[in-house]
């Protein structure tokens, strides 16, 4: 359904001729029988533009107009008058609108959306009083429409409550919170929480975070990776804290926890780092904690070189690895390969501090990727490691004899 406006040439002509034609003594009975009959939009439309007239008849003429399905009339009219005039005749309109989202006549509601979208500019100095009832009805009925197996007539719902959800923010906000909290599919809450978001108001923004956090915490362990991109979209910083700590519950599906770090490291930035730190600490069975190697890459990018050495030294100090075979040597392995080789020169100096580390898992990854990336030089790099009896199972050898730190600083690993 689209609104549809008069040219303003004629429509200025029109209005003016109908309103020298009309004579004093018209009453409601004339302007129900204007709905019927040709020229009557011109003759209502006129009468709502004479500022002389009863208010209450302008108002009726207006409610006319809407029935006849001539609502661009109003809009139009009301966009010429003067503001102080206009308000006059809007307040009433606008809480005479209200009730018509309740009609059992679908094309009621949808007409009644599309004037709504053009008389909100027009309605954001108007009381408290005049606004409220209105808005309220509106957004129950927008919110159910936008979820309703056939959209309304007209200009999209969502586009409606996005113009409404930027002028009253706090009056759309509650509406879409309640909805949220009851809504049965994931892709329900991010839609709306989208939409939510579109608002650009901070104290809602923060609502909807308190609203996605209540509700991520209900689904645990089985948190939709829909949820995890509807709370990346709002950004709120709790928000994302909870997300890193979710992505260390073993319970978590696997690619909901990946989905959880991608998200929420890039909005928190250097805030990441103690998340990403317990990450790395924490004990996971399940995946033989291979979320450590994703950890270390998220660290690397935060930090780069300069942080390297406190990178690796986040690593759990002996605990879990290295007892856990190829486990530990397959994530230095990847981490060496695919992290530092393209910023070896970097890498070179942070590596060789880290081999002094007391950390002694730090030690080992420093000393596996300076035996990765720097082959030629390995041996003497890693001389001061060369009486080291550190095992390093996963590495070759076997779990009874396994090779120890320095055979690889010898450079005699076995095969």
């Amino acid at each position: 359904m689209t609104l549809k406006f008069p040219s303003r040439p004629r429509a200025l002509l029109g209005l003016l001729l109908t309103a020298v034609l009309l004579g004093c003594g018209i009453g409601e009975e004339d302007l129900a029988k204007w709905k019927g009959i040709r020229g009557g939009t011109e003759r209502l439309s006129g009468f709502l533009a004479s500022p002389q007239r009863p208010l209450e008849l302008r108002v009726r003429a207006a409610r006319y107009l809407f029935e006849t399905d001539a609502a661009g009339q109003i809009v139009y009219v009301l966009q010429q008058a003067p503001a102080e005039d206009r308000d006059l005749v809007l307040e009433p309109f606008f809480i005479w609108l209200g009730p018509r989202f309740l009609d059992e006549d679908p094309a009621v509601g949808a007409r009644a959306k599309d004037v709504l979208y053009q008389l909100v500019p027009l309605a954001k100095e108007l009381s408290p009083e005049s606004i409220d009832g209105t808005i309220e009805r509106f957004m129950d009925w927008g919110l159910e429409a936008m979820f309703a197996p056939k959209a309304p007539a007209g200009r999209p719902v969502e586009q409606v409550i996005t113009a409404v959800g930027l002028t009253w923010p706090r009056r759309a906000i509650p509406p879409l919170i309640k909805l949220m909290k009851g809504a049965r599919e994931p892709a329900q809450v991010v839609r709306l929480s989208k939409l939510g978001d579109s608002f650009a108001d901070v104290p809602g923004r923060v609502a909807l975070a308190g609203a996605l956090l209540d509700i991520a915490r209900k689904t645990l362990p089985a948190l939709p990776e829909e949820l995890v991109v509807a709370m990346a979209g709002n950004g709120n910083e709790t928000l994302m804290r909870f997300l890193l700590d979710a992505a260390r519950d073993p319970e978590v599906p696997l690619p909901v926890r990946v989905a959880c770090i991608e998200k929420a490291v890039p909005r928190l930035g250097e805030r990441a780092v103690e998340g990403l730190g317990a990450l790395m600490t924490s004990e996971d069975p399940l995946t033989h904690n291979s979320l450590r190697l994703a950890a270390l890459d998220q660290l690397w990018e935060l930090r780069g070189p300069k942080g390297l050495v406190a990178t690796l030294e986040a690593l759990p100090d002996g605990r879990g690895w290295p007892e856990d075979g190829r486990e530990m040597a397959e994530t230095i392995d990847r981490f060496c390969d695919d992290a530092l080789k393209p910023k070896a020169a970097k890498a070179r100096k942070p590596l060789l501090e880290a081999l002094e580390s007391e950390n002694l898992t730090a030690r080992i990854f420093a000393a596996e990727c300076v035996h990765r990336l720097f082959p030629d030089e390995a041996v003497e790099l890693l001389s001061p490691l060369k009486d080291d009896k550190t095992p390093l199972r996963g590495f070759g050898g076997s779990d009874e004899k396994p090779p120890v730190l320095g055979d690889l600083a010898r450079g005699k690993m076995p095969e």
